[in-house]
């Protein structure tokens, strides 16, 4: 039982939310955010309470579908004592929707990416899976994110399809894509510093022409951050201002410090005390 003490200045409202069965972990919070009548005090106008009582059910309805439950019922019950009024909610939960299909498809140059299969294979709600909406939406999120990351910077969804049927208790997801060409990185934009350009561009390790990759844009600043030639080390994709699938480099940098002093102080048994500086 999920019991929430509505604490205002006039006084403490009492709400109940249980299952006849164990719910799913964040269903009781959700249901709780979504209830209107949980933000009245105990001096609100007991018409309000009892309208937003009667609309509980409908506040309920999106929360439930968020986690797979379309054929749910509630058992309600509202009082009023002397200060204050009290709700309580049971859920009978029934059976949970589940993913009957599962189907995704990429086309353009991603679906020949080597590195496609894995991510698809990572994905959540399987067949199988009880459905969840919010993980139907990470799917989508982390096809997009995979898109930006491999350098597919035109890629969008052409469908977008979740269908439940309620009666079955089964959902079938339909997603489409064209992830379009791939790009590749272009010219390299170097800030002022003392140090030979090439030199820089040989720490780089990023040729002009290669094929996009977040990762490379990380090792990138990692190599340049770990030479320590720079106190700090910032490279910035301008994946807007990309013509002709290249996307131009800044390398922004901040030389290190010429000259550093460091001095030391210590005692030996057999020489006393003895000091460094370097």
């Amino acid at each position: 039982m999920f019991l929430l003490l509505l604490a205002t200045a006039a006084a403490t409202a009492e709400v109940e939310i249980d299952f006849v069965e164990k719910g799913v972990d964040g269903l009781q919070e959700n249901l709780l955010s979504r209830l209107r009548l949980a933000a009245e005090p105990c001096d609100a106008p007991l018409s309000r309470v009892r309208r937003l009582f009667r609309g509980a059910e409908d506040d309920f309805r999106p929360a439930l579908r968020a986690f797979g439950y379309y054929r749910g019922e509630v058992d309600e019950q509202l009082s009023f004592g002397d200060d204050c009024w009290s709700a309580s909610f049971s859920f009978d939960l029934g059976r949970r929707v589940s993913i009957r299909r599962r189907e995704i498809d990429i086309r353009g140059e991603a679906a020949q990416d080597e590195t496609l299969g894995a991510v698809l294979a990572s994905l959540p709600l399987p067949e199988g899976a009880p459905l969840h909406h919010g993980e139907y939406e990470t799917i989508k999120a982390r096809l997009g994110q995979y898109a930006a990351a491999r350098g597919y910077l035109d890629f969008a969804f052409t469908k977008q399809e979740l269908r439940v049927y309620p009666d079955q208790e089964v959902a079938d997801i339909h997603l489409e894509a064209d992830s379009g060409p791939r790009y590749r990185f272009g010219e390299l934009h170097i800030s002022e510093t003392p140090l030979d350009q090439e030199f820089i561009r040989r720490l780089a390790h990023l040729q002009t022409g290669g094929p996009y990759d977040a990762s490379a844009i990380a090792e990138l600043n990692r190599n340049l951050s770990d030479a320590g030639y720079f106190h700090s080390v910032e490279v910035r994709p301008r994946r807007d201002d990309a013509h002709d699938l290249l996307v131009p480099i800044d390398i922004l940098l901040e030389p290190a410090r010429q000259h550093a002093w460091r001095v030391g102080a210590g005692y030996s048994t057999d020489t006393g005390p003895r000091g460094s500086l370097r």
